[in-house]
């Protein structure tokens, strides 16, 4: 909306254009690193016998 109104010539607003994008851009890629952090791989500990598994085999 803020472009739309620059491109009309209503006021000289690009600056703040690009200051929201940046912030834009910049809170984008903080919650992406807060999603990935907080999605690590579970890992499941599982108790065998390699002997008995080569017997088996």
């Amino acid at each position: 909306m803020l472009e739309m109104k620059s491109s009309r010539g209503e006021q000289d607003i690009s600056p703040y254009i690009d200051r929201v994008k940046n912030a834009i851009d910049k809170g984008k890629d903080v919650t992406e690193r807060l999603l990935y952090f907080t999605r690590k791989p579970t890992v499941k500990v599982v108790s065998f016998d390699p002997i008995q598994d080569i017997n088996d085999n």
